[in-house]
């Protein structure tokens, strides 16, 4: 907990202004959250090494439908209620970046926040529906950052976390709104869904923002183009930690018809990569920890643009990124 506390305090700090605008908070009860957290549509996608991952439980012997129902009911254990000052705490950090979402994204601003408290996930902040999901240990070290006073500090963290994690849930309420920004913007192509590997499948990470796997993207090939889908795979099965055994990947595709199907090698396996190792994708998107996926992209781009933490505002995929919200997010 002192190395989180440590890492807050060291993080940027957030400009201060009066509070002109206020956001929403709903505060989930765990029953309720208990239900939203063991939604099938979710549990039906994930693989067993990936529930160890997100679950530390054994899971030996088991098939994946055992494993998912032993998964759902640990997810329903974890959800709790929030304290007093946790509520607080949130609701402090959303008064204070409020007049920042309120200029620069007026549909985040109309767009309650609504929280779940669970230590699931490997207690990585994410959504689930309309939900941010915060986790108990996270939630401690942030009330302890304020009972500190190093409450620009917890605001510099905390209101870009949420600013990013209330952008997932806004493109999964209006994906219609997102796509031009994703295939306009940053360059990928919208595919349809293209038949899986059982080898890609056994290693892969579901990522509750960015699900959806139907995204190429065009690498110049000398005088063709090379199409990838970045992809989130285990490097371990047996043990799997979350996020350290986390592995960004490119799959090949080619096409094939009106689609795209994977591209094998001599063996007839995928062709897979680092996804760092191509220098053309990494500088499609500079500066950016989270670049597999255009939700993670969007995320962060548009989070560091509201509370102004932006690596480099002057980089022309953020001043892109910032153009297409000013007219499309009213």
């Amino acid at each position: 907990m002192r190395r989180i506390l440590t890492l807050l305090i060291a993080l940027p700090v957030l400009a201060q202004t009066a509070t002109v605008a206020t956001l929403q908070a709903r505060f989930t009860p765990k029953n309720e959250a208990a239900q939203i957290l063991t939604a099938d549509d979710y549990f039906s996608q994930l693989q067993v090494a990936e529930l160890r991952a997100k679950t530390g439980l054994p899971l030996v012997g088991e098939t994946a439908a055992q494993a998912r129902i032993e998964t759902k009911a640990f997810y329903a254990a974890a959800a709790q209620d929030f304290t007093p000052e946790e509520k607080a705490m949130l609701q402090g950090v959303l008064d204070r970046v409020a007049p920042k979402v309120a200029e620069k994204l007026p549909l985040m601003a109309r767009t309650p926040f609504a929280f779940i408290k669970a230590g699931v996930e490997g207690g990585l902040p994410h959504t689930r529906g309309a939900c941010i999901v915060l986790s108990p240990r996270l939630l401690q070290v942030m009330v302890g950052a304020e009972a500190h006073g190093a409450l620009a500090q917890l605001d510099g963290f905390a209101a870009n976390l949420l600013v990013h994690e209330q952008t997932h849930v806004l493109e999964r309420q209006h994906p219609e709104i997102f796509e031009p920004l994703f295939t306009d913007v940053f360059g990928f192509k919208r595919i349809s869904a293209v038949p899986d590997a059982p080898s890609l499948q056994v290693r892969r990470v579901v990522n509750p923002d960015g699900p959806d796997l139907g995204w190429a993207f065009p690498i110049p090939a000398g005088d063709g183009i090379r199409w990838i889908r970045p992809d989130l795979q285990l490097k371990e099965l047996d043990h799997p930690r979350m996020p350290k055994d986390f592995d960004l990947v490119a799959v090949d595709l080619v096409k094939k018809g009106n689609g795209f199907a994977l591209d094998l090698d001599a063996t007839s396996a995928p062709k897979v990569e680092p996804l760092e190792s191509i220098p053309a994708y990494k500088a499609a998107f500079p500066d950016l920890d989270e670049y597999f996926h255009p939700n993670e992209i969007a995320a962060q781009l548009l989070s560091g643009w509201v509370t102004g933490q932006d690596k480099d505002a002057d980089q022309p995929l953020r001043l892109r990124t910032a153009a297409w919200a000013q007219k499309a997010l009213r």
